[in-house]
C-alpha cells in the first residue's frame, strides 16, 4: 500500500483457504488507523446477491468516488459498458483532487463476478496502469475448480481465467499458505475460549483428531467442523465423537458444509415429530434451504415461514423456527433482514 506499484496486489490460495477473512481483518485494522483523507472502499463478491453483478461493483466504487472526491462535473454511467471504461476517467479525476492521493480499494473474490455484456472473470474493466497514490488488492482463486488440499497446483488442473490474467500482468502476489499445526490449536484455543458453555467437554484427544486431520488446514473447514460441534452440542444427544467421525469423512469444505446440513436437517425434523408412532418427515429445513437457494435478493424469515407452510400445508412450530434460526445464524448472511447463501 505504501510502495509505488501501479499494478494490483493479488491475494490468492484456494477456496476455504481464508482470503475473505484476511482482507476482511484488514480493512478493519486499516479504518483505525488511516489518514482522515485516506479514501477506503471494499467490495466482498458473495455477501449478497447483488454484489456479484459487475454492473453494481463498478456503480459503487464510482458513485462513492464521485461523492467523496466532489466529482461534480462527472456522471455515473448506469450501463455496463461505459461504467468499465468510465473507470480509469473516475480513478484519474480522484488521484488529481488530492495530493498526495490516499485511495485504497479492496476487492474480494473477482473470480466470482459476473458481468452482462462481458466476461467479468476477463478483467477487462481492471486498469492495468493506475494513477499515482491508487491501490488496488484483489483476491482470486488460482483454480477453476479449487478444492483440492494440497498446496502445490495439482497436475491436470485448469487455472481460473482471472488468475490467468493477473499473471499475464505480472502482478505481485500474496498466496496464503495452509494453516500449521500449532496454528490450528490456536484458533481452536481461542473458539473454545468463546464457547466454554457449549464445547467444554472438547477433549485433547479430540482436538488432537481435528488439528491432524488434512482438511483442517483450511480455515473454512476448520471454522465449519467447530461451529458444527456448537451445533451438535446445542441440538443432539449425538457423542463428540460421532459427531468428529461424520465431519472428518469429507475431504473438503463444501463437502463438510453439506455433510452438516444434512445433519441439521435431522435436527429441525426431530422437533416436527412429536407422536411417537407416526412415521411421516416432512423435511421442512430442505425446505427452507432450497427456498433460499431459489430466492434472487434472500428471503426474510417471515418470507420463508410462509413458504415452507405453503409447500408443506403444516404450520412450523415455534420450537422449529427456533432451531431452523439458530442452524442458519452460522450458514447464511443476513442483509437488510434477508437471508442468503454466500
Amino acid at each position: 500500500i505504501e510502495g509505488e506499484s501501479k499494478l494490483p496486489l493479488v491475494v490468492t490460495g484456494g477456496t476455504g483457504c481464508g482470503k475473505s477473512a484476511l482482507l476482511a481483518n484488514w480493512v478493519n485494522s486499516r479504518r483505525k488507523v488511516k489518514h482522515r483523507d485516506e479514501f477506503l472502499f471494499q467490495h466482498f463478491v458473495g455477501c449478497s446477491p447483488r454484489s456479484t453483478q459487475l454492473t453494481h461493483l463498478l456503480h459503487r466504487l464510482e458513485s462513492a468516488l464521485k461523492d467523496h472526491f466532489q466529482l461534480r462535473e462527472m456522471e455515473v454511467p448506469t450501463s455496463e459498458e461505459r461504467l468499465r471504461w468510465s473507470l480509469n476517467r473516475f480513478l484519474a479525476a480522484a488521484a488529481k483532487k488530492q495530493f498526495p492521493a490516499r485511495i485504497v480499494i479492496v476487492l474480494d473474490a473477482v473470480n466470482r463476478l459476473r458481468g452482462e455484456s462481458s466476461a467479468a472473470d476477463t478483467l477487462h474493466w481492471l486498469p492495468t496502469d493506475l494513477p499515482q497514490g491508487v491501490r488496488i488488492i484483489v483476491s482470486t482463486v488460482e483454480l477453476e475448480q479449487s478444492g483440492s488440499l494440497h498446496n502445490n497446483l495439482d497436475e491436470g488442473s485448469r487455472l481460473h481465467r482471472t488468475y490467468t490474467e493477473l499473471r499475464r500482468r505480472k502482478c505481485p502476489t500474496i498466496r496464503l499458505q495452509p494453516l500449521s499445526i500449532e496454528v490450528r490449536h490456536l484458533i481452536i484455543g481461542s473458539f473454545l475460549q468463546l464457547n466454554q458453555q457449549a464445547l467444554q467437554s472438547l477433549e485433547q484427544a479430540q482436538q488432537f483428531r481435528i488439528v491432524t486431520a488434512k482438511a483442517s488446514s483450511q480455515p473454512l473447514f476448520l471454522r465449519t467442523i467447530l461451529h458444527a460441534l456448537r451445533l451438535g452440542f446445542e441440538l443432539s444427544d449425538t457423542s463428540i465423537d460421532q459427531q468428529i467421525d461424520t465431519c472428518l469423512a469429507a475431504e473438503t469444505p463444501s463437502e463438510l458444509i453439506s455433510r452438516v446440513l444434512d445433519t441439521c436437517s435431522g435436527y429441525v425434523d426431530s422437533t416436527a415429530n412429536k407422536n411417537p408412532g407416526d412415521r411421516t418427515v416432512i423435511r421442512f429445513f430442505s425446505r427452507v434451504l432450497t427456498a433460499l437457494f431459489t430466492s434472487r435478493h434472500g428471503l426474510s424469515d417471515t418470507e420463508m415461514w410462509g413458504i415452507v407452510e405453503l409447500a408443506t400445508g403444516e404450520p412450523l412450530l415455534s420450537e422449529q423456527r427456533e432451531c431452523i434460526r439458530r442452524i442458519l445464524r452460522d450458514f447464511t448472511f443476513s442483509v437488510n433482514g434477508l437471508r442468503s447463501f454466500s
